[in-house]
């Protein structure tokens, strides 16, 4: 229902007290809102079938009260490949909060991909 879909908006933190009070503006935004919790809840259900071959890597929020270690580590059953779970500061949104962090992980892993392969000797 609206009234809890918004006050659990309100809980995670992520969308300011103004634009959860603002009724028209909430109108035009909790259909979009619906719409990414039902991508989330199928990529969730998807991903615990084991469907990939390659490594994952699970960010988390070291301080998110949403999403806890457990669930990040139950990434683990989505793929066959090797799954690495890293903390970063922050809560549930850390990608907004703390961006620059986030984007050095991300760098991080493309600059592993993109490495040339070591030939052995």
């Amino acid at each position: 229902p609206r009234d809890e879909l918004i006050a659990e908006l309100a809980e995670l933190g992520g969308t300011p007290p103004a634009v959860l009070a603002h009724a028209d503006l909430m109108d035009l935004l909790l259909p979009m809102i619906r719409a990414d919790l039902v991508l989330a809840e199928w990529t969730t259900a998807a991903a615990t079938e084991g469907a990939l071959a390659c490594p994952v890597t699970v960010l988390l929020g070291r301080d998110d009260a949403t999403v806890g270690a457990a669930a990040a580590e139950a990434w683990r059953a989505s793929t066959r490949g090797d799954c690495t779970v890293r903390e970063l500061d922050g809560g549930h949104f850390f990608v907004g909060t703390h961006r620059a962090a986030l984007l050095g992980v991300v760098a991080e892993l493309v600059a592993e991909v993109a490495a040339p392969a070591r030939p052995y000797p």
